[in-house]
């Protein structure tokens, strides 16, 4: 997924829209296929329906902020900058998930 981003990063800056559109994809298939189903099959084996309520709202409050802070990101940043930025999360992720 990290390695999607930094090179859809890489092919907006170069001005390469196929190869965004392309990356952008593959990310999304990704995150499918590995944690972005993960997340709700684990909280409901591991937790009771409290635990559940509060795990999911939790999980949804982020995706809010997420989408809160991106547009300004973009307006400030850049969409090539905002792009490296998530990309360096996801590798923070990938190696926190590794180890």
């Amino acid at each position: 997924m990290c390695v999607a981003l930094a090179l859809a990063a890489l092919f907006l800056y170069l001005g390469l829209p196929y190869g965004l559109l392309i990356c952008v994809m593959v990310f999304h298939i990704s995150y499918q296929i590995g944690l972005g189903s993960y997340y709700f099959a684990y909280i409901a084996q591991v937790g009771n329906p409290s635990i559940n309520t509060i795990g999911v709202s939790f999980f949804w409050f982020l995706v809010l902020v997420i989408s809160l802070i991106t547009p300004p990101m973009i307006a400030n940043l850049g969409v090539s900058i905002t792009f490296w930025i998530f990309s360096a999360f996801a590798v923070g992720g990938g190696v926190y998930f590794w180890f």
